[in-house]
């Protein structure tokens, strides 16, 4: 079984022997009349893909207004729970949570029950801090593919990091780093595996996440 990692490239070729994986960066659909819609004019190479990974930027959660919903970021809204029809419609199957806009801990665990709800499996954020580091683990034609995603910017601690007892995102504060993470999930997934010796990047969020893969993509060859 061959692996292809593709960045969003406007075209590809699928074979039988290939999992096919895009990444995307931030997805934020937000203030849209068809939410389904917003991934129109590149549907095409994100339905050939087994496997779509992106950054949600932003909760599936009811805004309070403008300069409520993160007090420290002027202008910011939630997504609200309807933009998880984008990411369905976009065939966008696995998101990374860990970013500077998951904030408040009960907005948190509200917008991971829309995606559960959906079918889209999550990593970077959970009910305590065990839940937030755990991968998001998915199968593609026999292949166990595993994600990990975490940040290295954020507003306030109490308001967004995870704890043992809160919920919240996993942040560089956390003493399970990612390379130890990386090495941890192994057991349970086929791909990637030798990121856990030598990975060296402290990008956050989904240059955190891109970085692990693309540096696991050197190293295999």
């Amino acid at each position: 079984m061959k692996l292809l990692l593709a960045l969003f490239l406007a075209g590809f070729a699928a074979h039988a022997d290939t999992v096919t994986i895009l990444l995307v960066g931030d997805i934020n659909i937000s203030q849209r009349a068809d939410p389904a819609s917003a991934f129109a004019n590149v549907l095409q190479p994100l339905k050939r893909a087994d496997l779509v990974y992106g950054n949600l930027e932003g909760l599936l959660v009811k805004s309070a207004g403008p300069d409520r919903d993160i007090p420290d970021k002027s202008g910011w809204i939630h997504l609200g729970p309807e933009a998880v029809k984008a990411l369905k419609a976009g065939n966008i199957q696995v998101v990374g949570v860990a970013n500077n806009v998951a904030y408040g801990p009960a907005d948190i665990m509200k917008s991971l029950a829309v995606l559960d709800a959906n079918g889209i499996a999550h990593t970077g954020a959970g009910a305590n801090l065990d839940a937030a580091h755990q991968p998001a683990i998915v199968e593609r034609k026999g292949v166990k593919i595993g994600f990990l995603q975490y940040t290295a910017k954020w507003y306030e601690q109490d308001q967004q990091i995870a704890t043992a007892a809160r919920p919240g995102i996993w942040t560089w504060l956390h003493d399970r780093m990612p390379r130890k993470a990386i090495c941890d999930s192994e057991m349970a997934s086929d791909w990637p595996k030798p990121a856990c010796q030598s990975c060296q990047t402290r990008a956050g969020g989904m240059w955190g996440a891109m970085m692990e893969i693309i540096q696991f993509e050197i190293l295999r060859h």
